[in-house]
């Protein structure tokens, strides 16, 4: 080889190697500083900063000088942990966000109730005000039923929960349940309510304890006033008048049951207002704070026809007369026919443990098999149609055949001859069955079925009643053969003693039906008079066939069935019943587990009738006739009409004087309650359902009697 292209290979020079670690250093050490030299189309060097270059630089010097990679760092590893470092911060990024999303979300459905407590409506606080129900009046104003202001004991757990309040939650726990003499562990637990800044802890606070548990002082215990019911003279007219639920925790909850409370609900119920204002930290209303979001309004007054002394009368006389025979209620109707007009109206039954209670359901409007009183619309359609006259005349026997069934007088007697009027009179099954073939033969069933839904009979009256019956009439020429003979005394059909009552007023006001009515006027709470409108007085029979009915009925009293219910000087107009009652199973039973439903109807005086009444007595055990179970009461109840409403009565029949007038007697005042009255013994509200006289038990004994009276008895006058 040629010198000039060979060079001697080995070892470098001491100068060479000093030289190169010269240059290294140089180069690592601009590295360090973030410099990179870098040669421009001019030739000069320019210098690049970017962040890392140094430890980049760094490493490539020392690869360089060493000849050696550094352990662990290679181009695809160092891209991975570029990665994850950017990586993180945006993970951390999202994360958060998720939290606060599914936190939001949490808040929004689960608990809606705790977002108050992240906003301004922390110290908000929103307040019903509650306004007072329409109260139910006497037909003189005295108060029946009314709402009386009453306190309401709460708590504001989040306040008693506070670090601050003087108390610990244990301590008023103590101090409340001792106050109100409720068990402790009820009053914590009401301290202790989740979710809520207003939990009850007791109603219808007594003023006197509302008092001391003002004194206490302790923040977070509200006190505040809401309506009660109240019925001022206990359970007097609680048939007629209702039952007004308000025993939930919740004002809003309270529901009319039944009576007039529920039939006028919507006049009596009030409209409650809304309010808010602010709360500092203690609790305390913040002055100034208060808006109105809307106004409480009062409910309407109702005034009933309804006297409260004679009620009251009523009432006690006839519990008295179902605890001295047995039996098992009774109810009664005493009014004015020319108005139909309700004065009284009781019921009472009697319960399990025998006590005599006043009845939650209104007797008068439940539908029954009245017997004999039911022989007026058969007579005054047979003196309407001129079939008979109260002079024609039968032969009237102690029973009659009508097809498959035999039909017997109350007693046995010799086949007699009766004039229409003594049929009348001695309330004869049998020859009242006589005078409606007379109206079979003259075609005029269908006058005697006009007649009766014109008395009123087989539907509702004008009493707005939940739990009213309209009675069963059905057309016996659809039915069995003895269905009409059935009819014609009272049987196979059902009517309410309002029905009755109603129908014997027709007599009295010379053949005008008037309507039943026990609602007098509403009051509105501006003040606005109203007048229910009720059904327009229509005409029933002549004012000639009003007459001889009112003759005839006076002859029940006089020499009839109702001898022993004469009143001296007083002339009453009046009619017997004595109904055997359809059993569960179908019948009508056998003498020896027979039940009746002892009747009588009547108005006074008979030449001028002022005032009619209706008793009823149900399942009476002994004198079970209407003159012996139902007649006593009556003569009772008369005596007191004509002393509370000055009757005139003939005292010519008593002393030889003429007729006077007795001197009216004053109903005692009402006082009403400011705190609740003690609940008195009522009969349980039975639950809504068919009445009596659309059962199928009453159905299931018209059907097994063949829709009449069994073949071995008979109804009794």
């Amino acid at each position: 080889m040629s010198g000039d292209t060979l060079r001697a290979v080995g070892p470098p020079s001491r100068g060479r190697i000093e030289s190169d670690a010269r240059r290294s250093r140089t180069s690592a050490s601009t590295v360090r500083k973030g410099r990179v030299s870098d040669a421009s189309t001019s030739g000069r060097r320019r210098k690049v900063w970017f962040p890392g270059a140094g430890a980049r630089q760094a490493g490539g010097a020392r690869a360089r000088a060493t000849g050696r990679r550094p352990l662990g760092v290679t181009p695809r590893r160092r891209g991975i942990a570029t990665r994850v470092r950017l990586a993180i911060p945006y993970a951390l990024v999202v994360l958060l966000f998720l939290t606060l999303v599914c936190r939001v979300a949490w808040i929004g459905m689960f608990a809606p109730k705790d977002s108050r407590s992240f906003g301004p409506d922390r110290y908000l606080r929103r307040v019903t005000m509650y306004a007072e129900r329409g109260a139910i009046r006497d037909r003189e104003g005295a108060p029946l039923v009314v709402s009386i202001p009453t306190k309401r004991v709460a708590v504001d757990p989040s306040v008693l929960a506070d670090p601050r309040s003087p108390k610990r939650p244990a301590e008023v726990a103590t101090e409340l349940a001792a106050i109100l003499k409720l068990p402790r562990g009820q009053v914590l637990d009401a301290i202790q309510a989740p979710d809520t800044n207003d939990s009850l802890v007791a109603r219808r606070v007594a003023p006197e304890v509302a008092r001391r548990i003002s004194a206490l002082g302790v923040p977070g215990i509200v006190l505040r006033t809401e309506p009660t019911r109240v019925e001022v003279d206990g359970t007097l007219a609680r048939s007629v008048l209702g039952w007004f639920n308000d025993d939930s925790d919740r004002v809003e909850a309270a529901k009319a049951i039944s009576g007039i409370e529920r039939s006028y609900d919507p006049v009596l119920r009030s409209v409650a207002g809304r309010m808010e204002h602010r709360v500092n930290r203690d609790g305390a209303e913040v002055p100034g704070s208060r808006r109105i979001i809307s106004k409480p309004s009062n409910g309407a007054d109702v005034t009933v026809t309804l006297d409260r002394a004679l009620q009251l009368a009523a009432e006690d006389a006839l519990a008295e007369q179902v605890e001295a025979l047995g039996a098992k209620g009774g109810t009664v109707v005493i009014g004015r026919p020319a108005t139909g007009e309700v004065y009284a109206n009781a019921s009472v039954v009697r319960r399990p443990d025998s006590t005599v209670v006043q009845d939650s359901v209104n007797q008068a409007l439940v539908a029954y098999e009245p017997g004999s009183v039911m022989k007026l619309p058969v007579i005054a359609t047979a003196y309407e149609q001129g079939v008979v006259t109260p002079e024609s005349t039968e032969v009237v026997p102690d029973e009659i055949k009508i097809a498959d069934r035999t039909i017997r007088d109350s007693h046995s007697h010799a086949p007699e001859t009766m004039t229409i009027d003594d049929v009348f009179a001695q309330s004869s099954n049998v020859g009242t069955i006589q005078v409606v073939q007379h109206l079979e033969a003259a075609k005029r069933v269908q006058a005697y079925l006009d007649a009766l839904s014109d008395f009123g009979f087989g539907r509702e009256t004008p009493i707005r009643d939940v739990r009213q019956s309209k009675g069963i009439v059905r057309d016996p020429r659809q039915g069995a053969a003895s269905d009409l003979a059935a009819m014609a005394i009272g049987q196979a059909l059902t009517a309410t003693p309002m029905q009755i009552w109603a129908a014997y007023n027709a007599v009295a006001n010379d053949g005008m039906y008037v309507a039943p009515r026990l609602i007098r006027s509403v009051v509105s709470a501006d003040g606005r008079r109203l007048t229910p409108s009720v059904p327009e007085p229509h005409r029933v029979l002549s004012s000639r066939t009003a007459a001889m009915l009112t003759e005839g009925l006076r002859k029940v009293v006089e020499e009839g069935t109702g001898k022993k219910i004469r009143i001296p000087g007083l002339e009453l107009a009046g009619k017997t019943g004595t109904a055997w009652k359809p059993l569960p199973g179908g019948g009508y039973g056998s003498p020896g587990n027979r039940k009746y439903a002892a009747t009588f109807v009547g108005f006074f005086p008979a030449s001028k009738p002022q005032f009619s009444i209706i008793v009823m007595i149900d399942e009476p055990a002994h004198h079970q006739s209407g003159a012996g179970a139902a007649g006593p009461l009556f003569t009772s109840l008369a005596n007191e009409v004509v002393r509370r409403y000055a009757v005139a009565v003939d005292t010519e029949a008593i002393d030889g004087g003429g007729l006077i007038r007795a001197p009216r007697a004053a109903a005692p005042p009402p006082t009403v309650p400011t705190t609740l009255p003690p609940a008195a013994p009522v009969a349980p509200l039975p639950p809504a359902g068919p009445t009596p006289s659309s059962s199928p038990a009453a159905a299931a004994a018209l059907a097994a009697a063949g829709t009449g009276p069994p073949s071995n008895g008979s109804t009794r006058g």
